[in-house]
């Protein structure tokens, strides 16, 4: 899940939607859906960006953040909506309805993004690991090139999924201080079925990758050997059809397959 905390920055616009909480799958306290109903906070749906019911963060650009409060911070919200609707009964005998209460909902909208970059804020100081503020950081590192050029346009291409993979196995190849490189566990989780064997004979890595090639996996495994990998050393990867083994069936295939002798897995 996608965290309030999650990249940070104070430039963001952070809105907190509450058009959601009618939904079925997450109706709140009777007092509150009284409230939405009086502030006609269901108008709100125009919006083309809307959070998810089971997500705290739905939507995350460079300058705004949709937030879901309800997961956590509904105690904290219910108050400013109580207020939000005591001050449209005062503007309410101004000649101007609509304009007055556009305007307080914007301000509303203002003093909620205000009180997120609080929350969001307090949430790294409080509610986060050094181990995740570390991968935030490595993770800034990777999207400002300070690995290389290429290793930012790999890792921009990556899902996001494969993306904290990567930073985690980074951050822990970076605390073992080059005693151990992840290529094995990074690419063991990225890639479950795979197979690494190391022959010594020739002094190369064998991988085997039980698909077929493709440019997603390709360019994701490029980016492992740039971060992970040993330099001085070689890896021959076999896609789809394994290279053949001596002593272990499953990867012998009649007239199909380059015989290496029995060795231990890497």
């Amino acid at each position: 899940m996608d965290y309030l905390w999650w990249a940070y920055s104070p430039q963001k616009f952070y809105e907190a939607d509450f058009s959601m909480w009618d939904s079925s799958l997450s109706r709140p306290c009777g007092e509150l859906t009284d409230l939405l109903d009086e502030l006609d906070c269901f108008s709100w749906k125009s919006s083309p960006c809307h959070s998810s019911p089971c997500l705290e963060v739905s939507l995350r650009r460079e300058e705004r953040t949709v937030i879901n409060p309800r997961l956590r911070f509904a105690a904290i919200f219910l108050p400013l909506l109580r207020v939000l609707r005591l001050l449209l009964e005062q503007r309410g005998c101004e000649p101007a309805l609509g304009e007055t209460r556009d305007l307080s909902i914007r301000e509303f909208r203002e003093l909620c993004s205000c009180l997120l970059h609080y929350l969001a804020r307090l949430d790294r100081l409080s509610g986060m690991s050094v181990a995740l503020l570390r991968e935030e950081q490595l993770e800034r590192e990777l999207r400002q090139g300070c690995f290389g050029t290429c290793a930012r346009e790999l890792f921009d291409q990556l899902a996001p999924e494969r993306r904290k993979l990567v930073v985690r196995y980074l951050r822990q190849q970076e605390e073992a201080k080059g005693r151990h490189l992840y290529f094995r566990e990074a690419v063991k989780a990225i890639f479950p079925q795979a197979g690494l064997f190391f022959y010594d004979t020739d002094a190369i890595f064998l991988l085997y990758l039980p698909q077929r090639e493709n440019q997603a996996d390709g360019d994701c495994l490029k980016l492992l050997r740039v971060l992970f990998f040993e330099a001085t050393a070689r890896l021959q990867v076999y896609w789809e059809y394994p290279f053949g083994i001596i002593g272990r069936k499953p990867t012998m295939r009649l007239n199909g397959m380059r015989l290496y002798a029995k060795r231990k897995e890497a």
